[in-house]
């Protein structure tokens, strides 16, 4: 109970220091890099399961698949983390903005980094999202495809379709698993991406965040001074938004793909 009294008493400060927007701060880069991501992982994703599938024996097991799935989606997610990678910067700095704006909106915040810290400020935290995206792209889709096999056995049939509603719900726990496990490599990333904005991070009335000189520097800093607990903070927003928006996108990816396959058949026939 005090566990979730501690996140609506986090919820109820947000709103009443900033109002409703707060809660919408970053939400053009946020949707810039949900698309580019996306589109990246999806396309890279089936592309290199496909050959991975190909080259194959033709009796391999279908029982294989998650293995693959596992690999595609890390290698996905590590492709999908680069081209992205900006977007995700310019979100997290938006987001910790306060009574000092800084930024104003996007763009304005993408030249204000470039300017003032080149383009290894745009890359910030690089390192531990890599360390975080992957596996947790990689845990997505070898969960989804397990779970798919899983509830095919319990059919007693090979499901060759999904319906929206399955591809929601096996999208969804295949997402929240997927970020329990990195959690703390996000909390990490967010963590080295605000170095630099320190000025605006005390000015706004925020806790200071200690200068880490890297990746092992900040998950042992984070350790000793707030201990496990502190390489888990947002768990409970990080988990809920994992479960609506992985689900989403499987559910997406699912029904886009059979529209497609579905015209092709008509053309074809």
């Amino acid at each position: 109970m005090s566990f979730l009294w501690r996140q609506s008493s986090g919820i109820n400060a947000e709103y009443g220091e900033e109002g409703l927007q707060a809660f919408w701060k970053g939400h053009t880069a946020s949707q810039l890099l949900a698309v580019v991501y996306s589109s990246v992982q999806f396309g890279i994703f089936t592309k290199i399961s496909d050959l991975m599938w190909s080259k194959l024996p033709h009796h391999s097991s279908p029982n294989i698949k998650p293995l693959i799935s596992l690999v595609s989606g890390g290698l996905a997610g590590m492709a999908g983390c680069l081209f992205c990678q900006p977007f995700d910067t310019i979100r997290t700095r938006m987001v910790m903005q306060r009574r000092r704006m800084a930024y104003s909106n996007t763009y304005g915040a993408f030249t204000s980094i470039l300017h003032t810290e080149g383009l290894g400020g745009l890359y910030r935290g690089l390192t531990p999202n890599v360390m975080q995206v992957a596996p947790n792209a990689a845990l997505q889709f070898g969960a989804y495809s397990s779970c798919i096999i899983l509830y095919s056995r319990l059919q007693g049939t090979e499901k060759d379709k999904l319906t929206n509603t399955e591809s929601f719900m096996f999208g969804a726990m295949s997402g929240v698993f997927a970020k329990f496990a990195v959690l703390p490599f996000d909390v990490t990333k967010k963590r080295l991406q605000v170095q630099g904005f320190r000025d605006i991070i005390r000015e706004g009335g925020l806790e200071v965040v200690p200068v880490y000189t890297g990746v092992i520097h900040c998950v042992t800093t984070v350790w000793k001074l707030e201990g496990v607990r502190g390489l888990y903070k947002g768990a409970v927003p990080s988990l809920l938004k994992a479960l609506v928006s992985t689900g989403t996108t499987f559910m997406a990816y699912n029904f886009f793909a059979g529209v497609i396959s579905n015209s092709r058949s008509y053309r074809n026939s």
